[in-house]
C-alpha cells in the first residue's frame, strides 16, 4: 500500500504538500517524498513489498531524460511475464520489482496495451513531461483508490480524499452523496461521487486522460464482454 498527492495547480506551495501528505503517511511508511517539477509539484510514500533495498524500486520514478514519470500505488501480479516482453525488446531492467516493469511497460508499449497486458490491484499516474499529458488509471475491480478535484487552476489527484481537501481547502459537503449513504442498508453512494461535492473518484475499470487543459475519461474494462455462450459453456465445463 502505497501513496500519493498529485498537482499542477502552479498555486499550492512545497509546504502545502508537505501538509496535506500527512493524511497518506500511513499508507507507506518506508520511504516518502516530494518532487516538483516546471509541471507539477507531489508527494509520494512508499511501503515496500517487493525489491526492498533497491533505490531503481523507489517512488515516484522517473527515467534518466526526466521526461516520463510514475506515480503508483498497488501490485502487478503478472510482472515477471512483462518483464520478458520488455527483456525481449531490449529494455534495461535495474530492480527486481513491479513498479520498474509497470513504468517502463507504459513508456515502451502506451496505456492501451499495458492495461490490456497487466493482471494486478493498482491506481497510479503516468506523466510525460513532453507532450504535458498525464494518465491515471484504476484497476478493474477498485481496489485501489484514486480521487480527483479539477477547477481553472489545475487538476489534483490523490490517492486519499483528505490530501485532496486539505490541499485544495475544501470544504462543501456533497448532501446527495450523504443521503444516500445514510438511506441504504449496504452504505452505498454513487460510484463517481464521495462526500465531498468538488472531490470526485474514478471509477473502476477507468483511466483519464488530461491534456490540453482538458479531461477526458474512458472505460477500458467492460466485463460483459467476457461473458458470452461459447465461454460459458467452457467454463461449466470445467466446473
Amino acid at each position: 500500500m502505497c501513496g500519493f498527492i498529485f498537482s499542477n495547480n502552479k498555486k499550492f506551495k512545497k509546504k502545502h504538500f508537505l501538509k496535506a501528505g500527512k493524511f497518506i503517511e500511513q499508507r507507506g511508511p518506508d520511504q516518502k517524498k516530494y518532487l516538483e517539477t516546471s509541471f507539477f509539484k507531489s508527494f509520494h510514500t512508499r511501503l515496500k513489498i517487493q525489491d526492498l533495498n533497491s533505490k531503481f524500486s523507489n517512488l515516484p520514478m522517473c527515467d534518466k531524460q526526466r521526461r516520463f514519470f510514475l506515480f503508483f500505488n498497488g501490485e502487478i501480479y503478472n510482472f515477471k511475464k512483462l518483464q520478458i516482453d520488455l527483456i525481449s525488446k531490449n529494455v534495461e531492467i535495474n530492480s527486481s520489482g513491479d513498479s520498474e516493469i509497470l513504468f517502463k511497460y507504459l513508456i515502451k508499449f502506451g496505456i492501451k496495451k499495458t492495461l490490456k497486458e497487466i493482471n494486478g490491484m493498482f491506481a497510479f499516474i503516468f506523466f510525460d513531461s513532453k507532450k504535458n499529458k498525464l494518465i491515471a488509471a484504476r484497476d478493474e475491480f477498485g481496489q485501489k483508490p484514486l480521487y480527483y478535484h479539477r477547477n481553472t487552476d489545475g487538476l489534483t489527484i490523490s490517492s486519499n480524499i483528505q490530501s485532496i481537501k486539505n490541499l485544495a481547502n475544501l470544504k462543501e459537503i456533497n448532501y446527495q452523496s450523504l443521503k444516500m449513504y445514510l438511506s441504504t442498508q449496504s452504505s452505498l453512494i454513487l460510484p463517481k461521487q464521495t462526500m465531498y461535492k468538488e472531490i470526485f473518484s474514478l471509477e473502476a475499470g477507468q483511466y483519464l486522460e488530461f491534456e490540453k487543459n482538458k479531461i477526458k475519461i474512458i472505460k477500458y474494462f467492460k466485463p460483459l464482454k467476457y461473458f458470452n455462450n461459447k465461454q460459458f459453456n467452457k467454463n461449466k465445463k470445467k466446473n
